[in-house]
């Protein structure tokens, strides 16, 4: 959850380095991707769909919530940085942490499809395609 943690202050930060501590993180997110893709015949004659790099778009959907560790929260209620967090800051982290999990997840995902169309014939994920 370095994402998440890391959108707060650095005092806060500091003090959990080594610390484990439990995050329950609860959104509903909305995350398109956006790519190019081509159709290339390999060697054997078998045409496979190449599929480029995809660009993501995120929002938020509901009003994401979280239960923090009490040990952390309490550090976090003390840090100076967090302090200052006006609730629309703090909702601006909150979609910013959500988003890049979402975008790891997606990054995962579409790395599957990319190594699927390699090995797969293009027919096999399309139809009606020239």
């Amino acid at each position: 959850m370095k994402y998440f943690v890391g959108c707060f202050g650095p005092a806060a930060l500091a003090k959990f380095t080594n610390y484990k501590f439990n995050i329950l993180l609860i959104a509903g997110v909305l995350a398109t991707a956006t790519y190019k893709y081509d159709l290339k015949t390999d060697e054997k004659g078998v045409t496979h769909s190449h599929v480029g790099p995809e660009t993501l778009t995120c929002k938020l959907v509901d009003h994401p919530s979280n239960e923090l560790d009490p040990e952390f929260q309490q550090t976090l209620s003390n840090d100076a940085d967090a302090k200052t967090y006006n609730e629309e800051k703090v909702a601006e982290l909150k979609e910013k942490s959500f988003c890049k999990i979402a975008e790891k997840a997606y990054t995962y995902f579409m790395q599957n499809i990319r190594e699927a169309a390699k090995e797969v014939p293009s027919s096999d994920f399309f139809t009606n395609i020239e």
